[in-house]
């Protein structure tokens, strides 16, 4: 057995980056190639936290900047793949036997009704012969069948859709506001083995909820599914035409579950580690710059004043060998904001917990004034360069921990790094003594 380090001694090491588009070329031929699932698919890494993984951010369980909601912006604004996320919290919602379509009264009793009315594959399936219909039906002949003035409003279903991934600020004191009425909606399907079903009744017959199922699905398939959707999932051409097959005789969720896997995959091995890599990074490109290059400047001034020391004194004022420890704090200092600079932080606003704004939160989706004041040309670019812009805590614990036991590596790895200097350049018999 291995042995196990405590999590404060494990070094923190920044997530790769991952382009989702070549990594989804690439499992599209993996697929193609070979149906079955690869378990080199999904990417381990310990890079990613185990307090910040996937499963715990679908739960809204963190805090902002690493919340659900913070997930979907990002996924919105910087990788332009929200239909990803959108999709697999869909798919989950249907799944568990709520339909997005339905009240939130509707919702809870449809979950009674597809257990007692036993929606299953097999039951579905011996209806038809699915594979007369991977024969005769093609994609072109799927997508005319789908009218959108005979099915649910699509636009509709889109917005109830973001509002289940949109949930704000799940970890915050429930209250009556908006936020958290889509937190506890968002919650039902999270954990539908918590709900209780005994004294739910059923007031929608079978045929009503088949209908209701149905309509979805329609207006699902319009969303994602079809060709040249408004958010078409980039999902294997084959995945795509089997599925699309399958649902236009059956209503069951198991159609659709490879999609999600694939989904899943997506999040899990591209996006999600590309939001922890900028998630933890709490300042932005220009001020870990600044703050790296300061730290840079640091460490090669401690080694001048160290040779300086030692080569460059006067004969009347010789130089003694401890004379040297003056570039200690600098090699210290300097490789500490190296240290963590190369992770993508900024060593001064770790000291306190703050961030600054994330590129979602300094602008309105509808396109209006930043959230951030205006300010002055020469204001605008010292903000970027150093930490003058406005600040925010850093409200998720687990992040807290994270960066704070980013300043600890830093400040120690530069405390070691100085000592070693200094053991090596005191010992060299290049000090004459006074």
């Amino acid at each position: 057995m291995p042995l196990q380090f405590p999590s404060w001694m494990q070094w923190y090491k920044k997530p790769s980056y991952v382009d989702i588009n070549e990594f989804s070329a690439t499992l599209a031929a993996k697929r193609s190639s070979s149906p079955r699932r690869n378990s080199d698919e999904s990417r381990r890494s310990t890079d990613v936290p185990s307090k910040l993984t996937l499963e715990k951010i679908l739960k809204n369980q963190p805090c902002s900047p690493m919340s659900l909601y913070d997930f979907y912006m990002y996924l919105k604004h910087i990788e332009h793949s929200p239909e990803n996320l959108e999709f697999y919290v869909w798919f989950k919602n249907f799944e568990a036997g709520r339909l997005t379509s339905l009240s939130d009264v509707q919702r809870d009793r449809s979950f009674v009704q597809e257990h007692a009315s036993e929606y299953s594959s097999e039951s579905d399936m011996s209806k038809v012969d699915m594979k007369s219909i991977g024969e005769t039906t093609t994609v072109a002949e799927i997508h005319d069948d789908f009218d959108l003035e005979d099915h649910v409003n699509t636009d509709q279903i889109y917005a109830q859709i973001a509002d289940l991934v949109n949930p704000m600020c799940g970890c915050l004191a429930p209250s009556k506001s908006k936020a958290s009425k889509l937190t506890a909606i968002a919650d039902k399907f999270r954990s539908p083995e918590a709900q209780s079903t005994a004294d739910l009744t059923s007031s929608a017959s079978s045929i009503e909820l088949r209908d209701a199922r149905r309509a979805e699905l329609d207006a699902i398939t319009v969303l994602f599914l079809l060709p040249g959707s408004p958010k078409e999932l980039n999902i294997p051409s084959s995945m795509r035409d089997k599925a699309l097959s399958a649902l236009q005789s059956s209503t069951s969720a198991n159609h659709l579950a490879a999609i999600s896997d694939h989904c899943y995959i997506l999040l899990k091995s591209c996006s999600h580690r590309n939001f922890i890599r900028l998630g933890v990074s709490n300042g932005t490109f220009e001020t870990v710059c600044m703050a790296t290059s300061l730290g840079i400047v640091l460490t090669i001034a401690g080694f001048l004043t160290m040779l300086l020391l030692a080569f460059a004194s006067p004969a009347e004022h010789r130089a003694s060998r401890w004379r040297g420890l003056a570039a200690w704090p600098m090699w210290s200092i300097g490789v500490g904001l190296v240290l963590s600079g190369l992770r993508g932080s900024c060593f001064f606003l770790l000291l306190f917990s703050r961030r600054q704004p994330l590129p979602w939160e300094k602008f309105d989706d509808a396109g209006g004034d930043g959230l951030v004041a205006k300010k002055n040309v020469l204001r605008t670019f010292f903000g970027r360069l150093m930490i003058f812009d406005r600040k925010l805590k850093v409200k998720d614990d687990n992040l807290r921990y994270l960066q704070r036991k980013i300043v600890a590596q830093s400040v120690f790895g530069g405390v070691v790094f100085a000592t070693a200097m200094e053991i090596l350049f005191l010992s060299l018999p290049i000090w004459k003594p006074i």
